[in-house]
């Protein structure tokens, strides 16, 4: 739903350069606009139904997910696509930024400012790409009124910072939820491990040969499309035989995935919960993950932990995947509670509020300095 406000003033008023009364101020707080540089996660695809419903106009410019992550060609494309529609896009009340590198396009406008940094961009690292991209996301902080991070690793990485900054869940679809299904037979187990090195495939390749050895009757399937070409490639050379490659997934097809694995293994690194571990949990599977410590009360948002199996070594990985496919009444009950707990924080409407009551304050903050 696309909602267009139009000022307007009789010459002469002392409103006529562009300063709102104080009732056309409620207005653009009860309907804001906001303009998002990038969607990542699936965030504004997944949010743009609730975020209508509660007046925020949604639009996206830059890249929307459409390919596996390996895409570092399309960058100076993007940049230059997303600097030509911000010069045209004038009416919007809140610019939005996905990811850091991105974040130069905060000094193009005078309007409120988010930068939502997603991981990589904050993450320290070797590569010339990862060093260039923390610069840009410091630099860039300086240019906007509030930070958000999207996992709960990061949030060390802005205890200094100088801008207000907050941890923001991500979104899980409605769809993942509203999947239910039994499990497999026969049963079948999902690396869901994007093929890096950060996210742990090496551990879970080695987990995957544990479990061909042991013949458990289960059919293992594990991503193989790249994300950085030379490791995905040594990567990929080491997945046992047997073990079923999933090329890069369209979102739409993401669900039924998820509903026809009997177990989900995801990230063995970094000790935090991405989108598609999020996504399995709403899918009411178990989930096997590395989770650093608790995250009750530590980001000021979850009130309770994620029930998920946290292991470290191939060996802890490869003995849940088998209690997971031994002992059904253990599989059913932790995936019955995961899937309880993203609903509670992961929802589209739970997210939306808290991304609404964001925008508010940000917007009454700059009418107040206006």
């Amino acid at each position: 739903m696309e909602i267009i406000r139009v000022w307007s003033f009789l010459p002469g008023d002392r409103h006529s350069a562009n300063v709102p009364t104080r009732a056309e101020e409620s207005e653009v707080l009860d309907s804001m606009r906001v303009l998002y540089v990038n969607d990542l996660a699936f965030i504004v695809d997944t949010l743009a139904s609730a975020l209508s419903d509660r007046g925020v106009e949604s639009r996206v410019i830059g890249r929307e997910i459409s390919g596996p992550p390996f895409m570092g060609s399309t960058f100076i494309r993007n940049a230059i696509s997303i600097q030509r529609s911000l010069m045209r896009a004038r009416n919007f009340d809140i610019l939005h930024l996905n990811y850091g590198l991105f974040g130069f396009f905060a000094f193009e406008t005078e309007k409120p400012k988010i930068l939502h940094c997603h991981g990589s961009d904050v993450r320290p690292g070797n590569s010339l790409k990862t060093r260039i991209s923390n610069l840009v996301t410091r630099h860039s902080m300086n240019a906007v009124d509030r930070v958000w991070y999207a996992t709960t690793d990061l949030h060390p990485y802005f205890r200094n910072s100088a801008v207000p900054f907050r941890y923001m869940p991500n979104p899980v679809s409605a769809d993942f939820f509203g999947s239910s299904r039994p499990p497999p037979t026969p049963p079948r187990v999902l690396f869901a491990v994007p093929l890096t090195y950060l996210k742990g495939a090496d551990v879970a390749i080695e987990a995957m040969r544990i479990l061909t050895q042991r013949h458990l009757g289960a059919e293992i399937e594990t991503f193989s499309y790249p994300v950085v070409q030379r490791e995905s490639v040594q990567l990929r050379r080491r997945i046992p035989a047997g073990v079923i490659g999933i090329p890069w997934t369209q979102h739409s097809e993401m669900p039924n995935l998820m509903m026809k694995a009997s177990v989900v293994i995801g990230r063995l690194r970094l000790g935090s919960l991405g989108i598609t571990e999020l996504e399995a949990m709403a899918s009411g599977r178990p989930l096997i993950v590395q989770q650093h410590g608790s995250v009750q009360g530590r980001d000021g948002y979850y009130e309770s932990d994620p029930p998920v199996i946290s292991c470290s070594t191939p060996l802890e990985v490869a003995d849940a995947v088998q209690e997971c496919l031994t002992n059904e009444s253990f599989a059913r009950d932790i995936g019955s509670r995961a899937r309880q707990w993203a609903l509670k924080y992961h929802a589209p409407g739970v997210v939306a509020d808290q991304y609404v009551r964001e925008y508010r304050e940000l917007c009454e903050a700059s009418a107040f300095a206006g």
